[in-house]
């Protein structure tokens, strides 16, 4: 890893090409070294366990001072790109980045800036049913077989509530996870602690009875068609018939349980 100069101070090049008076943000050093080594992590240049150089090698490879690698150092442990470890034995060892650390941000952010459930709802409806169209459109059996097969979890479970909806939400997981696109991946990982705690608190509200409720088959019988069409290439139909049942199961739940600020579902 090599660190390039700073760029040269002074004005920026204006669009007529004549020098601006806009003030020109130029990098700490501390933040252009963690850049570099955040890059050799991202591009697979340095993986998950790597221990990095020792302070002294790191100090002559970027002429810098102790206190400014320190600094950046603390910038990449604290993004989670790293994990410092005190003692003979010690040193900065690589950990690559994890989607799920990135979601739970995320999620949090989404508590803290007072989001709605139905935000919340109407962005997993997106998502979701953009999934159900890739998954029709690409026609991958192996991807099918993959969801028949979450499909025969749930048809197992169909006379038990809490294992029927942890299924039941692990399906519609499954859905995003088997388009492979890693972008929908981590923003519905974002969604998905919001979602289940929707989903367990609408669960314990529900009432013990002697015969299963007509709904919890519904459901099932919804997901086992949705995948039939997915299985068919039919991207109109899949995508149609699986907002609708979204939009049907989100009434519901909200009837069941009725908060307006994500907040509310957490003690």
């Amino acid at each position: 890893m090599t660190i390039e100069r700073e760029a040269p101070t002074g004005g920026a090049l204006g669009a007529t090409g004549g020098w601006s008076s806009d003030p020109v943000h130029l990098p700490k050093a501390a933040e252009v070294i963690a850049d570099r080594i955040r890059r050799d992590i991202v591009r697979g240049t340095l993986k998950e366990g790597d221990y990095l150089p020792t302070e002294s090698k790191l100090l002559e490879q970027f002429k810098m001072s102790r206190p400014t690698l320190r600094e950046a150092l603390r910038v990449l442990e604290a993004e989670n790109l790293i994990s410092i470890h005190r003692g003979a034995r010690g040193g900065a060892r690589v950990r690559v980045p994890d989607a799920s650390v990135a979601a739970r941000y995320g999620g949090l952010v989404i508590q803290h800036n007072g989001g709605s459930l139905e935000d919340v709802l109407v962005s997993q409806h997106v998502l979701e049913a953009g999934a159900v169209r890739i998954l029709a459109t690409a026609g991958s059996p192996e991807k099918v077989e993959l969801l028949r097969r979450s499909l025969d979890e749930e048809a197992d479970v169909l006379d038990d509530l809490a294992r029927f909806s942890a299924c039941a939400v692990q399906f519609h997981e499954s859905l995003i996870e088997a388009t492979g696109n890693q972008s929908m991946i981590l923003l519905a990982a974002m969604l998905r602690e919001i979602v289940e705690t929707h989903v367990r608190l609408v669960a314990s509200q529900q009432k013990a009875t002697p015969r299963r409720p007509r709904w919890r088959t519904k459901a099932h019988e919804v997901h086992a068609q949705v995948v039939d069409l997915i299985a068919a290439g039919k991207a109109a139909e899949a995508e149609t018939l699986w907002r609708r049942h979204l939009v049907a199961s989100g009434n519901a739940m909200r009837r069941q349980v009725d908060v307006a600020n994500v907040v509310e579902l957490f003690p």
